[in-house]
């Protein structure tokens, strides 16, 4: 009984992560492994659902135990997973010396996948190598029917690059594919933001936050998002407003690196104000 068990409770899982329930769906994949410790699929949707939640320990360490295992799921080997599963968990963590240590373990044929891609698409992005990234995500990006995370990568690509109107194309492609892309909302809000176009810059930011009630992300992306609004709030001259945007999002550990310059601008704009209405 307890293996039927132990997929009703993954099945739950899956159903509470659709509704945007993180603990729940946690809780569920749980008592599925403990039912059925051995569940490849409850522990693959299990760490693949810590990495959204930005929890990025324990997704590495259940990462790294299916690295040791022989099985397969869906037709995929579950130690080729868990490989490239450690590498998002260790670039979240940002060890990334040791998540490029992880990549280079697979087999070149394991590389060349379309998961593999994306993988190492992020962490040369996050190596700063934009350009690399470019190479790596292009050929996804410009195939057959590539999907909204796969448009919003190249675009987070070409935008490391400083392509702003190849990146804002594919941005407006990711969210054609998926209305809900909140990664493509962030992108296009990014590029509204560097354009100096507040007006757009917010209504896109108010659609993004509304799908981040919704879809689980890390709280990174929620930073970067209070990042963007910070910045709108300072071209359109609110800068009490940028000021809190700026410290909802410095309270998040892996906030983005700006976070901090952009929130001492704030405090300076605020103090300037002030002195002038004195």
């Amino acid at each position: 009984a307890a293996p039927d068990e132990a997929d009703t409770h993954n099945l739950r899982g899956r159903a509470r992560r659709m509704a945007g329930d993180g603990d729940g769906a946690k809780a569920a994949r749980a008592r599925a492994l403990e039912l059925t410790p051995e569940h490849t699929e409850a522990k693959l949707a299990l760490a693949g659902l810590l990495l959204d939640l930005g929890q990025y320990p324990e997704a590495d360490v259940l990462y790294a135990a299916l690295t040791r295992s022989a099985r397969t799921a869906g037709g995929l080997s579950v130690m080729v997973a868990g490989r490239l599963g450690r590498v998002e968990a260790l670039i979240g963590l940002a060890r990334l010396d040791d998540a490029q240590v992880q990549f280079e373990q697979l087999q070149e044929a394991a590389r060349e996948t379309p998961s593999a891609r994306q993988t190492q698409t992020r962490l040369l992005l996050a190596q700063g190598q934009a350009g690399q990234a470019i190479q790596r995500i292009r050929p996804l990006a410009t195939g057959e029917a590539p999907s909204a995370a796969v448009l919003a990568l190249y675009g987070d690509a070409l935008l490391a690059a400083a392509q702003v109107g190849p990146a804002g194309e594919a941005y407006a492609a990711a969210v054609a594919d998926d209305v809900g892309s909140p990664e493509g909302l962030l992108g296009q809000a990014e590029v509204a933001v560097n354009a100096q176009n507040d007006r757009d810059a917010f209504e896109i930011l108010d659609r993004a936050r509304r799908v981040l009630e919704r879809r689980i992300r890390p709280p990174a992306m929620q930073a970067r998002m209070n990042v963007l609004y910070g910045r709108a709030y300072l071209l359109a001259n609110r800068s009490e407003e940028a000021r809190r945007a700026f410290e909802q999002a410095v309270e998040v550990p892996t906030a983005p690196p700006e976070a901090h310059f952009f929130l001492a601008e704030a405090l300076r704009a605020a103090n300037d104000s002030g002195a002038t209405a004195e």
